[in-house]
């Protein structure tokens, strides 16, 4: 049975300096690993969205028939790069986009 994080702390001070000191580097530890862990799980659900989009892009790329139609998704595909620029909102900006234009049934 998992002993509380709060019973750890009070048994560090319970007996000494040098306990209190090693739970509380104990806990900065373990929250660093919890933080990490959320990081890289972020990360990688962010490179599967953007890899999974980048190939959908590509695709249509590739199927467009008219010039005006695969200009339109290197354009796209541009605003996908740019995304990776953190203060550039590519979906944010997409989502508004199809507010005020709405789009055609290619899309």
């Amino acid at each position: 049975m998992p002993i509380p994080m709060l019973y750890l702390l009070a048994a560090a001070n319970e007996v000494g300096e040098e306990q209190n000191e090693n739970a509380f580097w104990l806990l900065l530890f373990l929250a660093a690993i919890i933080v990490l862990f959320i990081w890289v799980i972020w990360f990688a659900s962010f490179l599967n969205k953007f890899q999974r989009e980048l190939r959908h892009i590509n695709a249509r790329i590739e199927q467009s028939i008219t010039e005006r139609e695969r200009m339109h998704y290197v354009r796209r595909r541009r605003r996908l790069f740019l995304s990776l620029i953190p203060f550039v909102p590519y979906h944010r900006y997409s989502r508004r986009h199809r507010k005020q234009y709405p789009q055609d049934k290619n899309e």
